[in-house]
Order: structure tokens, then C-alpha cells, then sequence
């Protein structure tokens, strides 16, 4: 790809902005990557970054006005240095005269300039023809130019990447599933492909020991073995292993297991050299070092077990390095082929929160990663990231590449065909036919088989079974041909098997993941609300146990499917119990008056020079930290029925959740009052749990106090006095952690950036400092709107509540660390609510020499 630079004046930017227009289509054919001064991150040393790009552009562009030929920096630095690039040609420089100047007397007299006859661009009839000459200019140079890149990148190419077949160079860009992109007409698997983690399995304990990237050279030079479950990626990384290893000069050779039919592995290596590369020589690749060689799918050999052995033996005295890739059964084969021993043993991964991110990053900047600004940028990633996260939560979607990529592709572009599902139902509805498709189900059947599932997932939930055996299949299929047009039940079980819909256990017939459960228990209950007497006491059953996770995933999958309003008032009845001793927390001064020493005591907030990138990563790593260690403990509680208190504020928090889902996606259907009563009943829900819990908390203080202080009698260094200070401190820290945190789980439970109007509808209502923070939250976190006037009003409310502003300097302080915020708006944020900055950026003084 051809890297153009483009050099301007600041005074010039709408014809930066309007030439970036004109190169856009070939951006998109993945012609040119263009690089503009703006695509500087804030922190970043500009002087250095606007060098290192001019050093590694293919071509230079300058936009010739008077302004640019009077700016010293961009006739003396940026001029200068493409002059000598020019002249040792290994760039080329074009000129773009924008408006009338007196261009001719300097270097740039000398060359060609565009667009025709170099007559400027603002003294053009039509500025979209000057643009188009151009454009058409700068075709024929890239051109020229492409034709020199391919020549000089042959003779520089490792032998491998020069000798690749194109039929298999070809099928090693192709992604596992076919996706559609605005930005982009052919998505390769290159453009989206993120490395997985593997966990290192302690063979002998089964114990895992560390996580690495399935980037790191540890994993391909030496012996491999990696396990995976269906669709977790394992094709995608061995492709992706076969191109690092061809990029560092190797030749790799790439197997499936389908490929290992005997134990004589030249034959093997010959046959697949023949495919995989040009013109080869066997001969000289046998008495290579660093033979490397990838089976992909290796369980699908047909060797027995005294082959496989023979097998593995001979490739490993022919290859230097191995890695074998092969479904998670095959490591209960492992121990029976010891020839495999001294191979390290990984698990391929599930994407946790920084995969997923590192994946929609790759998509929202797919096509448009050189304009793309950065509050685009993170505003798309947001957005597509928090419906990743939503249907794959508590691994009711599994968190597959394949699945979130669907799940981005369907988000990007949803716009449904009809209004009996949500966003969410049309997502989970599409992940259910893909997987149909592979069948090849012919369209008129689809209907029957979605029809069976409904009605299948009806009979495990009324039977309250998991999995149906074999007696029960056999009543379901006797009720269900007496009840609809007669199946073949063997024939639809089996295809859905294959579909991935389906799989056999040891207790019987199961759907394979919980979303498809979910999504026809729901549709059932749906369909039968008013058919049947059971349905509404079965629904109310689910409501009154929301603190179950299957419970509340039922009763999310029902509100995707139904819009009655019958199910919205059981869940807002079910939601006003919870609690109902308690009125709303509303975090008056006079409420947190005994916070107010410990507020001015504890360190003062400081807002810090920090990396956006870094601190997204930092965030997503903790949440993957907690996630892991919820896991753990779900594990270790899952017999235990929580008690009483416990799922009380377990049905709040989820009772939340649902009502933050129904918002989301039937905020255009809802009327406007039944919005405001549902937002209405999830703040008060969280605020009267915070109510208690402040209450309680008060009640209970010095025995608390009491626990701290016994804990911290450990350490003999501590005297009695200090020990009440930090007993009493510690106790305050919590008790300042649980009110922040109650605020931004009800704010990031119910946002969303449609329904501003209901929110201040609320706090027109309700003006108490708890409301206000919730909204201040949704501003920031789904508006993505920092208005610091109005943060500055509200601080100026807060003036004689520190504990409240402290809580929104940290709502503000999170947003900014994780969004790009200008110097300017730091220092306006400063002045209005007093948050110092430890660290000035240099990135203005640049546009100021520019001029």
C-alpha cells in the first residue's frame, strides 16, 4: 500500500478535508493510506511523529495557498525534507495548487502541478471538477509508482512469500465466514483476525499455569500442541501462524489431519509443498534448518494408534518446530501417544473483554483507519462493544470470534424486517440461521424447524429438565405430530445436530448453548401467554426469581419477543417490593454530612496525563480479572441457595438490567410515559437498596469498625489511636465505594443515548443529588457528551457535599482517562469543578506554528 502524506496550511483546512473526500475511494480499494498532521494523539511529540511519517510516505502532497508559501514550518521543515527525499528518489512529490500564489519561484516550480494546467482549485466554475482532475492526476503517479513498490519488493521478499501459490495465498486471506462491511466490499481475514490467548495446561495436573498470546514465538519454535472447541478460531490461527512464520523469512508447511494418510512424511511434505509454493525444490528444503510444520484439524487423521506414534516420531527428526492444532477431544487421546511427549499443551480461549475489544477496534477502523477521528472511533467501539458484551455475558452467547464478528456485522447494519423482535432477538434470531444454513435446509423448512425448537424448549422448560432423554423425546414427538403437521423427528433431531443446535449427552437430547434455549423458552412462553392458564403463574414464577441466572435470562429473552404490557407491569410490581422499607437514597449533604472529614482528608483528586489505548486496555483487563474471579466463585456457590438479603440485591441489580434492555430496544414502540415509569422504578430500585444499605451500615458501624480493627491488630506497629483512625477510614472508604458504585451501576444500567428527554424528565422531578450524578453518568458514558457547563452548575450544587464532589470529579475523571479530550476542555474543566492537571500537553503549540 502506497503511504501519501499530506502537508498544508491550518488556514487551508477545507481543502485538506475536501481532497481527503476525493481520495476516499481509494483508501477503500486499499490503494493509498494517507497521513494528515490531525491524526496526531494528543501526548505525542508532534515535531517527531510529522518526521517519522514524511520518512516513511511513498508520496508527498503539498496544498499550495499564500498561507502555506508564509508558514516558516511547512516551507522549512515539511518542504525541505520532501525536497531531499525527491531528489534521492525514494519519494515523489506532487503539488496542489489550491489558491492563487506565486508557487512558480520556488522549488515546487520545477514539477508538474495539479489539478489541469495548474490552475488553482478555487478559480475552478466547478470545484468538484477541479478535484476530479486531481484525482485523475494522481491516479497515473500511483500507478508509476505501484508498478516501482512491486519491483523493489520482490527482490527484498523472503523466498516463501515470493513462492506462495496463488490459490493458496488466496485461501489464506479468506475469513471462516462471509462478512459484509460499509467500509470495506472484500473483508480478508487479515483485516479482522486477533490473536487468541492460550492457557499453558500443566499436563501432569491438569492445573493451568499461565496465559500467553498465541502471537508469541514460545508457541511456534518448539513442539505445540493447541486445543480447541468447534469455531473457536483454530483454521484463522493456523493460517495466521503459516504468514508470521513466511514474514520472518521461513517456508513453512501447512497439513490438515485429513492430510496424514501413512507415516512416510517426505511424501507427505512433498505433496503439500507442491500445493502450497512455486516452482520449489524438495531437494534444497530437506537440508534447510527451522522446518516448521502446522496440522490444522489433527484428530481428523485416520491413522490408528501405533501409526500416529510412527507418524509424530518421523516428523519430528524431519521438522525443527511443530504445532499441532486439533479439537479439545483429542487431548483425552494425548496420553496414549507418547511420542507427543515433551509437547507443550495450550488451550485456545474464549475472548474476554480485551479481545473483544481489540476486535471491534479492527472493525469500526476497517477501511477508514487513517480518517477516522478519535471520538468516532471510541463512540463506534462503544457502542458495538456493549452489545458484544450484553449477548455474550455469563457465556449465553459463547464468546467466539465467529459469533462476535456476526454480532458486529448484524449491529452495524441492523434494520429489521419487522417489529415482533428487538435488536437483540434479531441478533440471537440470525445466529440461529447461520448455524441452519450449514444444513442446507431449504427456506420452505426452515418455518418447521424453528417451529420444533419452540416447541421442544416449551417441553424441557414445563418439565424443568435440562436435557430430554430418550423416553421423553419419544412423548414430545408423539404430542408434537398430534399437535402440527407430522415430522420425521429423526431426520430434524439429526440436522439440528449437525447444525450445531442440538448435541447428545449422557442425560439425553440438550440444546448446545444457553442463547438458544433461552430464545425459545421465551418465544414459547411468548406465544402461549394467552393460549394457555399456566403461562402467566410460570412467567410470575420467573419474575419472583430473578436472582437465578436462568430465571432472569428467560425474562430478558421474553421482553425480545413480546411487547405486552402485562410482562413490563409484572416486572415493575416485582421491582417496587424489592426494598420497599426503604425510601430513595437521595445523598443530601445532610444525609453524607458524616463523610465530610473523610472527604477532606484522603488525598485530593488529580487529573493525570494518561494514554487512551492504555487505559482502555488497563479497564478491560480488570474487567476480565473480575469476571474470572466471579467465575470462580459461582463455581464454588453454586449448590448454596443465596440467602434471603442476597437475592434481594441480586433480583434489584437484575431488575435493573432487564428494564435497561427493554429501554434499549423498544424505545421507539413504548409510549413515552411507560419509558419514564420503567427508568423511574430502575433508579429508585437502586437507590432504595443504597438507602439501606447506608442505613444499615450506620446501624452497624462500630461493630464494623470493631472487625476492622481486629484485622488490622495484625500489624504491631500500629498504635491505638492510629488504629481507630484507620479502622474508622476504612470503613468510610467502603462505604464511599458502595455509593459510587451504586451510581454507576444504575447509570450504566438503564443509558442509553435515545431517551435524554426521559432523563431529565426524572431529575425534573426528582432534583436530588443521586439523580443527578445517575444522569451525569449517562451523559458521559452514552451521550459521549462532556458538557462542562453543566458539570461546572452541578459542582457549583455540590459545593457543600464533598462526598457527592468527589463522586463526580471521578465520574468525569474515568470518562476523560477513556476518551479523547483536548487540553483546552481539561483546563475549562479545571477551572469549573477544581480538578488540577499534574502534566501539560505540547500538541497546541504546533497548530500555532503551522499557522
Amino acid at each position: 500500500m502506497i503511504e501519501v502524506f499530506i502537508s498544508y496550511s491550518h488556514m487551508d483546512r477545507a481543502f485538506k478535508t475536501r481532497l481527503e473526500v476525493g481520495l476516499s475511494q481509494l483508501k477503500r480499494q486499499g490503494q493509498i493510506k494517507s497521513w494528515t498532521d490531525g491524526q496526531i494523539i494528543p501526548g505525542q511529540e508532534w515535531a517527531s511523529e510529522i518526521s517519522g511519517a514524511l520518512e516513511r510516505a511513498h508520496i508527498v502532497i503539498f496544498l499550495v495557498s499564500p498561507d502555506f508559501l508564509a508558514s516558516d514550518y511547512c516551507i522549512e521543515k515539511e518542504l525541505e525534507a520532501a525536497i531531499r527525499r525527491h531528489d534521492i528518489d525514494t519519494a515523489i512529490v506532487i503539488t496542489i495548487v489550491i489558491r492563487p500564489c506565486d508557487w512558480q519561484t520556488t522549488f515546487l516550480g520545477n514539477l508538474q502541478a495539479l489539478p489541469d494546467q495548474a490552475i488553482p482549485v478555487s478559480r475552478w466554475d466547478d470545484a468538484d471538477d477541479a478535484w476530479l482532475s486531481v484525482i485523475d492526476g494522481m491516479k497515473k503517479v500511483l500507478s508509476d509508482r505501484q508498478e516501482r513498490l512491486e519491483i523493489e519488493a520482490q527482490s527484498s521478499l523472503p523466498v516463501a512469500a515470493q513462492e506462495i501459490a496463488k490459490p493458496f495465498k488466496k485461501w489464506l486471506t479468506e475469513s471462516e465466514v462471509e462478512l459484509a462491511h460499509r467500509n470495506k466490499d472484500v473483508v480478508s481475514l487479515q483485516d479482522i483476525f486477533v490473536y487468541q490467548d492460550l492457557r499453558l495446561l500443566d499436563v501432569e495436573s491438569d492445573e493451568i499455569a499461565l496465559t500467553v498470546s498465541a502471537s508469541e514465538p514460545s508457541v511456534t519454535c518448539g513442539w505445540a500442541l493447541i486445543f480447541g472447541d468447534e469455531q473457536t478460531g483454530k483454521t484463522s490461527l493456523a493460517k495466521m501462524i503459516f504468514l508470521r512464520l513466511v514474514n520472518d523469512g521461513q517456508i513453512p508447511l501447512m497439513i490438515t489431519g485429513e492430510d496424514v494418510k501413512g507415516t512416510d512424511i517426505e511424501k507427505i511434505a512433498k505433496s503439500g509443498l507442491r500445493q502450497q509454493y512455486d516452482n520449489f525444490d524438495f531437494a534444497n528444503y530437506r537440508a534447510m534448518n527451522g522446518k516448521s510444520l502446522i496440522i490444522d484439524d489433527y484428530e481428523k487423521t485416520r491413522l490408528n494408534r501405533k501409526h500416529q506414534i510412527t507418524f509424530i516420531d518421523v516428523a519430528k527428526r524431519f521438522f525443527d518446530y511443530i504445532v499441532i492444532i486439533a479439537d479439545t477431544s483429542f487431548q483425552y487421546i494425548v496420553p496414549d501417544i507418547p511420542s507427543l511427549d515433551g509437547f507443550a499443551h495450550y488451550e485456545l480461549m474464549l475472548f474476554g473483554n480485551v479481545k473483544r475489544y481489540e476486535l471491534t477496534k479492527k472493525w469500526v477502523e476497517l477501511g477508514v483507519e487513517n480518517e477516522i477521528k478519535e471520538d468516532q472511533l471510541y463512540q463506534g467501539i462503544d457502542a458495538l462493544k456493549r452489545h458484544a458484551d450484553t449477548l455474550v455475558r455469563n457465556n449465553i452467547v459463547p464468546s467466539k470470534p465467529i459469533y462476535l464478528l456476526t454480532i458486529l456485522q448484524t449491529f452495524e447494519s441492523y434494520s429489521p424486517l419487522g417489529v415482533e423482535l428487538t435488536s437483540y432477538g434479531h441478533c440471537y434470531q440470525y445466529l440461529i440461521y447461520r448455524a441452519l444454513e450449514k444444513t442446507r435446509i431449504s427456506h420452505n423448512e426452515i418455518e418447521v424447524y424453528i417451529n420444533f425448537l419452540t416447541e421442544l424448549a416449551g417441553y424441557a422448560f414445563v418439565k424443568k429438565v435440562l436435557a430430554v432423554d430418550k423416553g421423553g423425546l419419544e412423548e414430545f414427538a408423539r404430542e408434537y405430530n398430534a399437535r402440527y403437521i407430522s415430522i420425521d423427528k429423526d431426520t430434524v433431531v439429526r440436522n439440528l445436530v449437525l447444525a450445531g443446535i442440538l448435541f447428545n449427552s449422557t442425560e439425553g437430547l440438550r440444546f448446545k448453548y444457553k442463547y438458544i434455549y433461552y430464545f425459545y423458552a421465551a418465544k414459547y412462553l411468548s406465544e402461549n401467554l394467552y393460549r394457555s392458564d399456566d403461562i402467566k403463574p410460570k412467567i410470575q414464577e420467573l419474575i419472583a426469581e430473578l436472582h437465578r441466572e436462568d430465571s432472569a435470562n428467560i425474562i430478558i429473552f421474553i421482553t425480545h419477543h413480546s411487547k405486552d404490557a402485562w410482562i413490563i407491569d409484572e416486572l415493575q410490581l416485582a421491582m417496587m417490593e424489592l426494598f420497599d422499607g426503604h425510601g430513595e437514597a437521595t445523598l443530601t449533604s445532610d444525609d453524607l454530612h458524616f463523610m465530610k472529614e473523610f472527604i477532606d482528608e484522603i488525598p485530593k483528586l488529580i487529573l493525570e496525563q494518561r494514554d487512551v489505548e492504555s487505559e482502555r486496555r488497563k479497564d478491560n483487563l480488570l474487567k476480565d480479572e473480575v469476571e474470572n474471579t466471579e467465575r470462580e466463585i459461582e463455581k464454588q456457590s453454586s449448590e448454596l441457595e443465596p440467602t434471603a438479603l442476597l437475592a434481594q440485591i441480586n433480583k434489584a441489580f437484575k431488575g435493573m438490567e432487564i428494564i435497561g434492555q427493554i429501554l434499549r430496544n423498544r424505545h421507539g414502540s413504548l409510549p413515552r410515559n411507560t419509558l419514564v415509569a420503567l427508568t423511574e422504578q430502575a433508579y429508585d430500585v437502586g437507590l432504595r437498596f443504597l438507602q439501606f444499605f447506608l442505613s444499615a451500615s450506620s446501624t452497624a458501624k462500630d461493630e464494623i469498625v470493631d472487625n476492622i480493627k481486629h484485622h488490622l491488630l495484625e500489624n504491631p506497629n500500629i498504635d491505638n489511636e492510629r488504629l481507630e483512625k484507620e479502622a474508622r477510614n476504612l470503613f468510610l472508604l467502603m462505604t464511599y465505594g458502595v455509593i459510587f458504585g451504586v451510581i454507576r451501576k444504575i447509570g450504566f444500567s438503564v443509558g442509553t443515548k435515545e431517551l435524554d428527554e426521559v432523563y431529565v424528565s426524572i431529575e425534573g422531578q426528582k432534583e436530588t443529588p443521586a439523580v443527578s450524578l445517575i444522569n451525569q453518568t449517562i451523559q458521559l458514558q452514552f451521550m459521549k457528551n462532556l458538557d462542562i457547563t453543566t458539570i461546572g452548575n452541578l459542582y457549583s450544587r455540590l459545593k457543600d457535599n464533598p462526598a457527592c464532589g468527589r463522586v463526580l470529579k471521578e465520574i468525569v475523571i474515568q470518562y476523560v482517562y477513556m476518551h479523547h479530550v483536548g487540553y483546552k476542555e481539561k483546563q475549562q474543566l479545571t477551572a469549573a469543578i477544581g480538578l488540577p492537571i499534574n502534566t501539560q500537553l505540547h500538541l497546541e503549540r504546533h497548530s500555532s506554528l503551522k499557522g
